[in-house]
């Protein structure tokens, strides 16, 4: 039973390694992408100008030709 129970054991912590190792590979993939998009941005617009700022009017943009604009 003690041999069952390892294998368990090394079972789930085979399993939490995968899950760990997928997380960190998402993260690192969505981290990639963002420094990709502000870098794509930042060709076109002045690097003064905070990513934040840019996304804040997009979304204000889009908020008021969606609900504002007949």
């Amino acid at each position: 039973m003690g041999e069952f129970g390892q294998v368990v054991s090394r079972g789930f912590d085979n399993l939490a390694f995968t899950v760990g190792d997928l997380g960190a590979s998402a993260g690192r993939f969505i981290g990639e992408a963002v420094a990709s998009a502000d870098a794509a941005v930042h060709q076109v617009i002045p690097e003064a100008i905070p990513t934040w700022l840019l996304i804040g009017l997009a979304i204000a943009a889009a908020v008021y030709f969606i609900f504002f604009r007949r």
